[in-house]
C-alpha cells in the first residue's frame, strides 16, 4: 500500500520488495504435503532451502551511495529470519506491517516472523559485494548479494538516512492505547498437545537422547534456543513423523480449564 501522506518516507534512491521463504527439497524432488492428513504437525513445516523473491542466488545492483528501501515479507510457513547486511552496508529499522515505526532505529538485524512484514533502509557506501544473510543465533546462511559499482549514485540522500525521524502521527495513535499497556490481562491461555501413543513415545525417547530439552505442555520447549526461538527444526525425525491424525494442539484457558471451541468468551 502506497501512503497518502506526502513524505510519509524518507527519500532513497529506489524500493526494493523482499520475499523470504524456505522450501523442503529432498532427492531433488519437493517433499508432499500431506494428502489425508496434515504432515509436519508438531513444530511446523521447517524447510531446507532458502528463498528471497523465489530465487536461491538473489542479486541487486545498485551504485556505490545507494540509500535503498527494503520491504521485506516472509513467506515461510514457519521459520522466522533474522535479517543482516554485512561488509559495512548500515541498516536503519523504519515500518513493520501496520505503519512506520514512532521513532527510526539502528538496527544490525531484523527479526521477521511467518506472515510479518518489516521495512528497513540500507545504505551501501562504497562500491563492493555486501551478503545479506539469514544470521540467527545458531547459524548464517547465505541469503543473496547486492553488488555495488559504477559510478557514485548521483542523487546522495546520506544526510536524510543518517538522519532519525520521529512520526508524530503514529505517536498519537498510540498514545490513545497507552494507559492500556500496563493493564493487568483479562484472559491467560497456555498451548498443549495430545499426541498418540506411537508420538508420545517417540517424543519420550527423544527427551532422553537430548538431555530432557522437549516439554511440551506450555512451556513448549522442543530443543533449547538461547531466546527462546525456534530458528530450526530441533526435532526434525519427530516433526517429519507427525501429522493431524497423531497430533491435537488445544488453546487452554488457564482459569476454566476449556479448551478451543469450548472457550466461549
Amino acid at each position: 500500500m502506497t501512503p497518502e501522506e506526502t513524505g510519509y518516507w524518507s527519500p532513497v534512491n529506489r524500493d526494493v520488495p523482499l520475499f523470504v521463504d524456505d522450501i523442503l527439497i529432498e532427492d531433488v524432488e519437493i517433499v508432499p504435503h500431506g494428502t489425508e492428513d496434515a504432515n509436519f504437525a508438531l513444530m511446523g513445516r521447517y524447510e531446507n532451502i532458502m528463498l528471497v523473491n523465489g530465487d536461491t542466488n538473489y542479486e541487486l545492483k545498485v551504485q556505490p551511495g545507494e540509500v535503498v528501501r527494503f520491504f521485506i515479507t516472509n513467506a515461510a510457513n514457519v521459520r522466522p529470519f533474522r535479517i543482516a547486511f554485512s561488509d559495512g552496508a548500515k541498516m536503519k529499522l523504519v515500518g513493520s506491517d501496520a505503519s512506520a515505526y514512532e521513532r527510526e532505529t539502528w538496527q544490525d538485524t531484523v527479526a521477521i516472523g511467518p506472515s510479518e512484514r518489516a521495512v528497513v533502509e540500507v545504505m551501501f557506501p562504497k562500491a563492493g559485494i555486501y551478503a545479506m544473510q539469514n544470521a540467527t543465533p545458531e547459524s548464517t546462511t547465505m541469503l543473496g548479494t547486492i553488488i555495488a559499482n559504477g559510478s557514485p549514485s548521483i542523487s546522495s540522500y546520506a544526510t536524510e538516512f543518517e538522519t532519525f525521524r520521529t512520526h508524530n502521527s503514529v505517536v498519537a495513535e498510540i498514545d490513545s492505547l497507552r494507559p492500556y499497556f500496563n493493564r493487568p490481562v483479562d484472559k491467560t491461555f497456555k498451548l498443549s498437545v495430545d499426541m498418540s501413543e506411537n508420538m508420545s513415545n517417540m517424543m519420550q525417547n527423544g527427551s532422553h537422547s537430548m538431555g530432557g530439552g522437549m516439554m511440551m505442555d506450555g512451556g513448549m520447549m522442543m530443543g533449547r534456543s538461547k531466546d527462546n526461538i525456534e530458528w530450526e527444526d530441533s526435532s526434525s525425525a519427530m516433526n517429519a513423523a507427525s501429522d493431524t491424525s497423531s497430533i491435537d494442539w488445544n488453546m487452554i484457558d488457564t482459569a476454566t480449564g476449556k479448551k478451543n471451541m469450548d472457550i466461549k468468551d
